[in-house]
């Protein structure tokens, strides 16, 4: 496998990324959820979901590296959609909830994550 290639594929080639996916698609779950029933994502939420992206990315790199993926996915997340936030055509919640989605993803994944979501808004 290519390295361009697995370097975007964060959730597989151990049982280990195998479960972070897991915990990463459970916290999209309860976000999803939360924003559907009370069309809010509680910060604690966006928090958290931050908070163990950094701690992923950390793992699966060396801790340099791995904080220049959370922090490039971070900021490449919040970048993609605010100015749809800015022009109103999303909430500032879901802005923050793909930006901490980055955290997990990288740079990479998250502007393909971002071209999918924009096709499917």
């Amino acid at each position: 496998m290519s390295d361009a290639i697995n370097q975007t594929a964060a959730f597989s080639g151990s049982p280990f990324r195998f479960f972070a996916g897991g915990v990463f698609s459970v916290l999209l779950v309860i976000a999803c959820v939360t924003d559907v029933r009370w069309r809010r994502i509680p910060n604690v939420l966006v928090l958290t979901l931050a908070l163990t992206g950094i701690a992923f990315s950390v793992w699966i790199d060396p801790w340099l590296p791995g904080l220049g993926r959370a922090a490039g996915g971070l900021a490449l997340g919040f970048g993609i959609w605010i100015a749809f936030f800015v022009i109103g055509a999303m909430g500032a919640g879901d802005v923050k909830l793909f930006a901490a989605a980055g955290t997990w993803l990288g740079p990479a994944a998250t502007c393909r994550a971002g071209l999918v979501g924009g096709a499917i808004r």
